[in-house]
């Protein structure tokens, strides 16, 4: 507690600090990893590291590691069984703290929670779910947001939510234009029913046993064979070039 420009610990802070020393340095780790302070961090991380099976753990060459993850891995080192070496070596039980945050990277609304959803929902049935990638996380203008990195062609996931029931939803230009260019691989996720006064992951498993997301493969075809109507609801008005 900061009082009179001068900073001293509180009766809460040192029980933290003693319980903390007492498990081993894990329960403020925990706590802060918990709280999704270090989301971002897990999920760059998680898209590196390789699942050695035979060892029970997953492994990252060390210097990529701490490049990408450099707080987050200063906390994992307090739990049991992770070296960092020349990799970095989590056990599979600890990477599942990881795993276990239901806190969205890109804050809390009805669009960014159904693009963290189908992220989930496609981790859960990858064969590898560290080439299931949140690519809109870091670029919005691809026309999609999800990749899957598990087939050749790569599958490109648009994913559309509301919080109605109807299957309802708005492709733009640069959406429309990705969606024909790439029609085979091209697919959109609706997610409908979405009720932002549901903790996310309560929310998430309802959702799923109501039979979301609905997947939509190959928009382009669905449209010409007019098994979903495509109605243009904007116009780009501008002058016309001169002869």
């Amino acid at each position: 507690m900061a009082k009179g420009g001068y900073i001293r610990l509180t009766k809460d802070g040192h029980r933290v600090a003693t319980q903390d020393r007492q498990s081993g340095g894990t329960l403020l780790a925990r706590a802060l990893i918990d709280a999704g302070f270090f989301v971002k961090q897990a999920r760059r991380l998680g898209e590196l590291w390789v699942l050695d099976k035979d060892a029970g753990q997953f492994t990252c060459p060390r210097k990529q590691a701490i490049a990408t993850a450099p707080q987050l891995i200063g906390l994992l080192r307090r739990f049991p069984g992770v070296m960092v070496r020349d990799s970095l070596l989590v056990p599979v039980q600890v990477a599942r703290v990881l795993s276990d945050v239901w806190v969205l990277p890109s804050g809390d609304t009805i669009g960014s929670r159904g693009e963290y959803y189908s992220y989930r929902y496609e981790q859960m049935r990858a064969l590898d779910a560290t080439k299931i990638r949140w690519v809109a996380l870091d670029d919005n203008h691809l026309g999609y947001d999800i990749e899957d990195l598990n087939v050749e062609p790569r599958r490109r996931i648009e994913v559309k939510a509301s919080g109605g029931r109807e299957l309802r939803f708005v492709l733009s230009s640069n959406e429309w234009r990705v969606a024909h260019h790439n029609a085979p691989r091209y697919e959109v996720h609706y997610w409908g029913e979405l009720n932002m006064s549901r903790a996310p992951k309560d929310e998430f498993t309802a959702l799923v046993d109501a039979g979301y997301p609905i997947k939509l493969l190959n928009v382009a075809a669905l449209i010409d064979r007019g098994d979903l109507v495509a109605e243009p609801n904007e116009y780009l008005v501008t002058r016309p070039t001169p002869v």
